[in-house]
Formats: structure tokens, C-alpha cells, sequence
């Protein structure tokens, strides 16, 4: 299952104040869930040379927004210097640079990071 079990362990063990539980989905996908009830999706290609990611956090149905770190080459964000590595910040159209570790276990603990920092702002 690639990556999913060390990545599961990193959410459990490394960020037990904003990680709930973790689940492997279909062998497909590892979905987070986080304390606000929120849902962080990591997606993993099966390729190992041209890996393609996602880590998709859905806050859609708490306070409208997504948070997507992503490889997968969208010709919409080829003008973004780290393409074809993007980050839609808040929603699908505000497109960002991406600068998150190309190692998983690593790019996963960045965007936690992110997470922990967002929700403390939000008094959580």
C-alpha cells in the first residue's frame, strides 16, 4: 500500500493534538481526520518514479474552504514557478507556488504543520 501505513503512523503518532484517527480507504487513499472534524485525503500514485500526490484538506462544510498541495500537471497553473507542484490556498482558484518536500513522510508533516498553524488561528 505504498506509502499509507508510515504516513498513518507519522498523523498518529507525530500529531495526536489535531490528528483523530487515521484510516487506509481501499487501499487507494489515507484519510485523515482532524479535530474540527474536518478531512485530510492523501492520495499517492502507484508509480514510484513519476509519483503524483495529493494532500486535499476539506474544510468545505465548516467554513468553505480546501487546501490542496498537489503534483498532478493541470495546463491551468503551468504559469506557477514549482509547476508542475501547486497549492490551492482557501479554493480550486487561488493557485499558489508549492515548495512541500517531494519525500511523503516529509510533505505530510509539512502540511500538518500548516494544519496545526491554521487551526490555532481559528482558536482550535
Amino acid at each position: 500500500m505504498y506509502d499509507y501505513h508510515r504516513l498513518r503512523r507519522i498523523a498518529e503518532v507525530e500529531f495526536p493534538d489535531i490528528v483523530v484517527s487515521a484510516i487506509i480507504l481501499r487501499r487507494r487513499k489515507l484519510r485523515i481526520i482532524i479535530i474540527d472534524s474536518s478531512i485530510l485525503d492523501v492520495f499517492l500514485s502507484p508509480d514510484p518514479i513519476n509519483r503524483k500526490y495529493a494532500f486535499h484538506w476539506d474544510r468545505s462544510f465548516i467554513d468553505g474552504t480546501i487546501y490542496r498541495h498537489d503534483n498532478i500537471p493541470d495546463g491551468n497553473w503551468k504559469n506557477i514557478s514549482t509547476f508542475p507542484k501547486h497549492f490551492h490556498n482557501g479554493g480550486y482558484e487561488n493557485v499558489q507556488e508549492s515548495y512541500l518536500s517531494d519525500d511523503t513522510g516529509e510533505s505530510l508533516r509539512e502540511f500538518l504543520l500548516f494544519i496545526r498553524a491554521k487551526l490555532k488561528k481559528t482558536g482550535r
